[in-house]
């Protein structure tokens, strides 16, 4: 209901009169009326083929280095970069990029000794989305790369193949599914950004922004619902080309037959070359988030950089009960989500049902929509009695269960898999209830996922924004709102100290994280 229902009621506004009666025609009307949407259209998808490329192409050469490098170091290094996406608030890449970048920024006006604007638009763009969506790409493509067979490299070195021949010939055919996927989630990553266009955007306008401005600026429910069913259709073109680039062909590498070989070293020329690229990516990166946390303590950057305490007094003057309301709905939403998606993962991977397949592409639905077009449909769907809920808490705290239960679902399926039925088996075997085998055999072995499902769906609810910016009212503002109201509000002090306060948070939580489920491995090893 809380998936399905609001895409209808999207498609629905988008197709009717305003006296509600059923005409398609008003869906091309709405379009002809709207002059800017080739130029939009031009806009979003240049944007995504461009951070498709580089987001992969890094994200494929840091994978390779961290699986294939001879300097041991550098895969713990690229580790803690796969995190980036994980902890950062929406807005600091941009904000960022505009103290180092912008009118005032560092490099522009104290190193180089300009007054541009061009960071606002499409180069701005393609710095924070890459910057924003190479971890995703990385984390892809070190799974794959992990999974390959080295005794397939192995054997065309020994039959006299170059290592430039083996990696066109043999590596790269088998890397195509995951350099496509990587493209694929990337495009569709930018698609859906709403965070760094609403900041860095400047005249480049694309599908995100302008559904939002559709209905903060111009009021008008209908083209805010055109563009979403647009920008749903645009996502699925894109995953129609990758499945077109990939075919029919099979990938498969690993089999129940042993294995054997090493994996061939990377030359060193193109070892070195690609850690240049790596360290040289890592300290622009270390660079942009600290100048959010400096620009916390500075008076006016770029103006008056005396150091000051006064952006977190007003913080804890004024803001302390946005995150406190924002904590307590990320903890409500999370903890349903990680039970829900728990339940649910089991009964997807254990029972056999009629409607099995509909209930698992329903509840995964909600993560490969983007998040405008949510927040669009909850607005349009949920602002009439009976299911009167806008401007409510629950409304926020229902967007978060339901746009980030794939994590926990997900989480689940993932540990479930890796559980042998025939533990359950013997649980009811032995007299044990459904009940039973689920809380003393099933839970304790998934507790890792449970933890992992909770956590992530906290931390992503904290940092949520495309899609709660439309339910929220002046009771019900959460942290991220308030960040966005301040930068366009020109106070980037307090959206920097509002922003490191909010990395503390969600890192303190994540290595919290790591420590229990390090506790819990160790338990189940004594177990053992």
């Amino acid at each position: 209901m809380f998936i399905i229902y609001p895409l209808i009621a999207v498609l629905i506004k988008s197709i009717t009169t305003k006296y509600g009666s059923f005409a398609p025609d008003q869906f091309i009307a709405t379009l002809k009326g709207y002059f800017q949407l080739f130029r939009v259209l031009r806009h979003t998808f240049t944007l995504a083929g461009i951070v498709g490329v580089t987001s992969t192409f890094l994200g494929f050469i840091f994978a390779l280095l961290a699986n294939r490098s001879r300097v041991k170091w550098i895969n713990k290094i690229i580790s803690v970069f796969s995190l980036l996406p994980i902890i950062t608030p929406p807005f600091l890449i941009g904000l960022a990029i505009i103290y180092m970048f912008g009118v005032q920024g560092f490099v522009t006006k104290n190193i180089l000794n300009l007054h541009t604007k061009a960071i606002f638009g499409l180069n701005g763009l393609i710095l924070a989305q890459t910057l924003s969506f190479a971890p995703i790409s990385y984390m892809i493509m070190d799974g794959l790369i992990k999974s390959l067979d080295a005794s397939l490299e192995e054997a065309s070195i020994t039959l006299g193949a170059s290592r430039w021949y083996t990696f066109s010939h043999v590596v790269w055919p088998l890397l195509r599914i995951g350099i496509a996927n990587s493209f694929l989630l990337t495009a569709i990553e930018s698609m859906a950004d709403f965070g760094n266009p609403i900041v860095l955007g400047g005249d480049y306008d694309v599908l995100a922004t302008e559904i939002y401005f559709s209905i903060v600026g111009r009021y008008d429910e209908k083209l805010a619902s055109t563009l979403g069913i647009v920008l749903l259709l645009s996502t699925f073109f894109i995953f129609l080309l990758q499945q077109y680039w990939i075919g029919k062909k099979s990938y498969i590498t690993v089999t129940g037959k042993p294995t054997g070989g090493r994996f061939i070293p990377l030359p060193k020329f193109f070892e070195s070359s690609i850690t240049t690229i790596m360290l040289f990516w890592f300290a622009l990166t270390g660079i942009l988030y600290g100048t959010v946390i400096y620009g916390s303590f500075v008076k006016l950057w770029g103006i008056n950089n005396s150091f000051t305490l006064a952006h977190y007094q007003r913080f804890f003057n004024e803001y302390t009960g946005t995150l406190g309301l924002t904590l307590r709905f990320a903890f409500i939403s999370a903890f349903i989500t990680a039970a829900v998606g728990i339940m649910i993962s089991y009964l997807i991977s254990r029972q056999r049902f009629p409607g099995r397949g509909y209930l698992e592409f329903s509840s995964l639905l909600s993560f490969a929509i983007p998040g405008t077009v949510i927040g669009i449909g909850y607005l349009l769907g949920f602002n009439k009695y009976p299911l009167m809920l806008t401007g409510t808490a629950t409304i926020v705290i229902l967007s978060f269960i339901f746009r980030y239960m794939p994590l926990g679902i997900r989480s689940g399926i993932a540990a479930l898999s890796q559980l042998d039925p025939s533990l359950e088996e013997a649980s009811t075997t032995l007299g044990g209830d459904n009940y039973t085998t689920l809380t003393k055999v099933v839970f304790p072995l998934i507790k890792p996922a449970i933890i992992s499902g909770w956590v992530f769906g906290f931390v992503r609810s904290i940092t949520a924004i495309s899609a709660v910016i439309f339910l929220t009212t002046a009771r019900t503002r959460v942290a991220t709102v308030v960040i966005l109201n301040r930068i366009e509000a020109g106070t980037l002090g307090i959206a920097s100290a509002y922003s490191t306060i909010l990395i503390i948070i969600i890192l303190s939580i994540i290595l919290g994280m790591y420590y229990m489920l390090g506790k819990i491995g160790i338990k189940q090893e004594i177990k053992l």
